[in-house]
């Protein structure tokens, strides 16, 4: 019996002239000759799901972990392009025709009169989030800039009574200490604010994580959210849940790009302070003209530095001839532009914030939120302000090298805890110190990685056609043989042996 997707009753769209947005708010699906808004129309018009209709390019951005916003699960579902004007005909032929979701931004500004725009942005946001929702509401919350701009908002913004909210966290990795000393500057008490703690590393879906994945998304997800966190949330009647997601790409970026700008626009003076000496202002300006001038330079430096990513290319390695003829083609490396120090500041964010991840993240939450009654909102990610960004001064998104998300501090200011005013870094140290945490991870994901190892005699019988089990095993055992375990090759390996039995569950699904 064939896998069952998500359904509802499709009402496809008449003739005339549609669109797409950048982040998959709105998306548009074809099947056949009919276009439709949601998943679970182009569900429904699909029908159930059998192992032929498996999209090979979605099947690669699994195992890849290169995320991809144009891929859907099933072939004959046909997504939309983001960022398009779609024309359906009354023939059925369907067109699209791309457009900048960026253009057009608010022309350059004074310091003081940007940060009234950015913050009156954000709090409209918000508050058209919150209009019809009139109980209780909830935020996602951490130590960093982006969740408590977005929570102070809400309360010190739009006025939402304190009471109404719940918040969840993760205290892990040294996120306690701050979270406790942050929330009652957003008075919230202590019932208000809920944990979560990782389980025992095991780095994966299991059976009832694939299942709920199967329920919501008709596939394993590529990213697919947090559904403890998001179950929680609705246990205490939440209709809706902020996310300060986005913001790092955009409007709280590190500033590490103004340095390209100051070095391409001659503003030598300019690039002495940033850099807060002669020295350090003559090697910046060496290394960011040679960027700026030749390109493939600064590729190279970059690629050099995701060698330390916590990732594993054992599956694309390990692909049959049958599986290079399936997958091969759809293997397509991914640019880093999240750690490009090298771009001009303006092309960093546009790069960054409309990235493939960042749509699929977007949608993955938003549909698992909806699949539990509730609405998710990220402010942050306002195309109107993040236009707006692209026409400013570079030099207003810090004071200095390693002083960054200025524009975020001080726009935002009146919605942050003191400490967080004057204080960009992202980084804190764990109890026990970084060394223990690290270690206690890769303990934690060598534990995890033995039992997938034992795991994979049960793996569905097909995947055979596609990978070299056997050399996927043998790499698992050369990991775990170690005397000396890397994070990376503990948690490369781990992730990759979690594809493969999400795979062999969705495979088992599909065979009924």
């Amino acid at each position: 019996m064939p896998l069952p997707l998500p359904s509802k009753d499709p009402q496809p769209l008449a003739a005339g002239l549609y669109r797409t947005d950048a982040f998959h708010r709105h998306p548009l699906f074809q099947v056949g000759y009919e276009v439709v808004r949601s998943w679970n129309e182009a569900h429904a018009l699909h029908g159930d799901a059998r192992p032929d209709d498996v999209n090979p390019a979605y099947v690669a951005a699994l195992i890849s972990g290169n995320h991809n916003a144009e891929a859907a699960p099933y072939t004959r579902i046909r997504r939309l392009p983001r960022s398009h004007h779609v024309l359906v005909g009354s023939d059925g032929a369907v067109l699209a025709s791309a457009y900048d979701p960026l253009a057009g931004g608010a022309t350059a500004m004074e310091p003081e009169t940007l940060h009234q725009f950015l913050r009156q942005g954000l709090v409209d946001h918000v508050q058209q989030a919150v209009g019809g929702h009139h109980g209780v509401i909830g935020c996602e919350h951490s130590s960093g800039l982006d969740s408590n701009a977005v929570l102070g908002a809400l309360v010190h913004g739009v006025g939402v009574a304190p009471e109404r909210l719940h918040t969840w966290s993760q205290e892990g990795g040294g996120e306690g200490a701050p979270l406790q000393q942050f929330r009652p500057f957003h008075r919230l008490l202590p019932e208000q604010c809920h944990r979560f703690e990782p389980g025992n590393g095991e780095g994966g879906p299991g059976i009832d994580l694939l299942q709920q994945q199967l329920n919501v998304f008709g596939a394993p997800a590529q990213i697919g959210g947090n559904p403890q966190a998001v179950a929680l949330l609705r246990q205490q009647g939440c209709s809706l849940v902020f996310s300060g997601f986005g913001g790092d790409q955009a409007i709280s970026h590190n500033a590490a790009n103004v340095s390209s700008d100051l070095v391409a626009l001659g503003r030598w003076r300019a690039l002495l302070h940033w850099m807060g000496g002669r020295r350090a202002a003559l090697k910046t300006a060496g290394g960011r003209a040679l960027a700026l001038s030749y390109r493939p330079w600064a590729v190279n430096k970059v690629l050099r530095r995701t060698r330390d990513f916590c990732s594993s290319d054992v599956l694309s390695r390990t692909l049959t001839p049958e599986g290079r003829i399936w997958i091969g083609q759809h293997l397509k490396e991914q640019y880093p532009w999240e750690i490009d120090g090298y771009l001009r500041q303006h092309h960093s964010i546009r790069r960054r914030v409309l990235a493939d991840w960042v749509a699929v993240r977007v949608e993955d939450e938003t549909r698992l939120a909806a699949s539990l009654g509730m609405a998710k909102a990220f402010p942050l990610l306002d195309e109107r302000l993040i236009a707006a960004l692209l026409q400013q001064d570079p030099a207003l998104f810090g004071e200095g090298a390693g002083r960054g998300r200025l524009l975020h501090r001080r726009a935002f200011a009146p919605f942050l805890p003191p400490f967080l005013r004057d204080n960009p870094t992202k980084d804190r140290e764990p109890e026990g110190g970084l060394d223990q945490w690290r270690s206690e991870l890769i303990s934690k994901q060598h534990q995890a990685l033995e039992r997938s190892l034992k795991a994979t005699s049960d793996w569905h019988p097909a995947l055979a056609r596609y990978w070299d089990l056997e050399a996927i095993r043998r790499e698992t055992e050369d990991v775990l043989a170690s005397a000396e375990p890397t994070m990376k090759g503990v948690m490369g390996t781990s992730r990759a042996l979690a594809t493969m039995k999400a795979l062999s569950g969705w495979w088992q699904a599909l065979d009924g």
